[in-house]
């Protein structure tokens, strides 16, 4: 339950702070990149870091981008998974976790931190792997989140809380979640 807790706290102000960004428009002339690529990975015109740390490779300007391919969401699992500020977050976790003694069967001292570590490195690597890849690929849907970078707020705000029920498919339709 506090890890729960830990996690809306943490990911709801991210979520009102991306919401209230402004969106780059793509200029007429600019060409799009290819279907099944990752968006924002080598591209100087997307940003790929809110604050310029944390990491928001899922997050895609506007409504319309190409779709991405089992490859290219196998990229954007590796991109979410691998990226140095999510091993500062899974640090602090097990660092927190270690003084809160969650989980004593771990212990403490160095071993009990590096328990912690690895356990929550797995448990997000394995998060990332099923709703990134495996289950995006196998439903044929999109598991990145389409950001309204314009329109009064309450638009924004009910496009955000709306991603929650609601997933866009690899054709572009909506859908459950």
């Amino acid at each position: 339950m506090r890890r729960c807790l830990a996690m809306l706290l943490i990911h709801t102000p991210l979520a009102i702070v991306c919401c209230g960004q402004q969106a780059t428009r793509p200029t007429p002339t600019a060409q799009s990149p290819a279907p099944g690529t990752l968006q924002g990975t080598n591209s100087s015109q997307e940003q790929k870091r809110l604050f310029g740390v944390l990491p928001t490779y899922s997050i895609v300007n506007g409504k319309y981008a190409p779709p991405l391919t089992p490859g290219g969401k196998f990229r954007l699992f590796v991109a979410n998974s691998t990226d140095p500020f999510i091993f500062f977050g899974i640090g602090l976790q097990a660092a927190i976790g270690q003084a809160t003694n969650e989980f004593p069967s771990y212990g403490q001292g160095a071993a009990g931190y590096f328990k912690r570590f690895g356990a929550s490195t797995a448990d997000l690597a394995i998060g990332e792997f099923m709703g990134t890849f495996a289950f995006a690929s196998l439903l044929h849907e999109d598991p990145r989140y389409f950001r309204e970078g314009s329109g009064p707020a309450s638009r924004r705000l009910g496009n955000a809380l709306a991603s929650t029920f609601v997933t866009r498919t690899d054709s572009g339709k909506k859908r459950f979640n």
